[in-house]
């Protein structure tokens, strides 16, 4: 029997890494399992014929020990399996703690790995970002010098930032043609598509007065008419695409740029009206005259707080060592 195997080499294992992984013995408990049911099976088909095999002496002893084996069988079956499942529970929560630790190893070593890249890859990413805000401001600044003056027949320059922009589209008509649908008589508008359906069919069977619609003029209804109540009108059907708002994007002002530590005073800070490429470039001017100092090693002060140790009180000092003039007089027993 294999599960037996399997429980040996827990059992007497020759070395951590050979010990059976959670899915052999699953495997092993699932095979004692069906050892013991087939034992127990065999051990009631048994005891059903006793009484024949009680009769026979010749069968009496082979039945007793065929009884006594498919007991052994299950009671066998059933310890395996009683330990093969604390076994497995042993090993899943093993393996579950052995992938929890080979997950934090390797987000350690990819955190440590980063940790020692970063501050060199921040700085050169930030300072790229930093001179391209500044590039940026003084290119619009010189946009809107040029464009306070521009030269015949231009049309004034945009901002750098433009192009991340979604311009407005006016209405566009694709297609025009006339048409002649039903609609109501006092109506500006042709009634839904269903009810042209169903007002067509009515006058080409000539039974206008069974056939029965919502007379409307703006696809709401009004009551119940008969299908005789539309006319047809002429219409001008266009097929057009819709007007769009232009929309403005992000632009490169509206970001900070912080420096790396926290005692460090950021590159670029945003201001709430900083709108203007010269209040951009002050910014960036002023932020960049900031001295950066070295990080201090001690900013915090020195504080003293108590903890108790034991509340008992101190003991009493012996009364040899009160200086007589300190002594309490003893006045007797008062007398109340």
């Amino acid at each position: 029997m294999q599960f037996l195997a399997t429980l040996k080499a827990l059992l007497s294992p020759s070395g951590r890494s050979k010990a059976p992984t959670a899915s052999v013995i699953k495997k092993a408990l699932a095979e004692a399992r069906a050892e013991r049911e087939a034992a127990t099976i065999e051990i009631s088909k048994l005891q059903a014929s006793r009484l024949l095999a009680l009769l026979d002496p010749a069968e009496r002893a082979k039945h007793s020990a065929a009884l006594a084996a498919a007991r052994q069988r299950a009671d066998d079956a059933a310890l395996a399996a009683e330990e093969l499942e604390r076994r497995l529970a042993e090993a899943e929560a093993a393996e579950s703690e052995a992938e929890r630790r080979r997950r934090y190893d390797d987000a350690r070593a990819r955190r440590d790995a980063l940790v020692r890249a970063f501050e060199p890859r921040y700085r050169e990413h930030i300072e790229g970002l930093l001179a391209l805000t500044r590039e940026t401001a003084e290119v619009d600044a010189e946009i809107d010098r040029v464009n306070d003056s521009l030269p015949e027949g231009v049309d004034a320059l945009p901002y750098v930032e433009a192009i991340r922009d979604r311009p407005g589209l006016p209405r566009k008509v694709k297609s025009t043609k006339v048409v002649e649908l039903w609609t109501a008589p006092g109506g500006d508008q042709p009634i839904s598509d269903e009810m042209q359906t169903r007002v067509k069919r009515a006058r080409e069977a000539r039974n206008d007065g069974q056939i029965w619609g919502f007379a409307n003029h703006v696809n709401k209804a009004i009551g119940h008419h008969s299908t005789s109540h539309y006319v047809l009108k002429q219409f001008e059907r266009i097929e057009y695409l819709p007007s769009t708002i232009g929309e403005s994007g992000p632009r490169l002002r509206e970001f900070p740029l912080p420096n790396l530590h926290v005692d460090e005073p950021a590159l670029y800070e945003p201001r709430r009206f900083t709108t203007e490429p010269r209040d951009i470039l002050d910014a960036l001017d002023r932020a960049a005259a900031q001295p950066v100092d070295p990080p201090e090693q001690e900013r915090r002060e020195k504080r003293i707080e108590f903890r108790l140790i034991s509340d008992e009180p101190p003991a009493a000092l012996p009364e040899r060592s009160v200086p007589p003039s300190l002594r309490v007089p003893d006045f007797g027993q008062s007398v109340s």
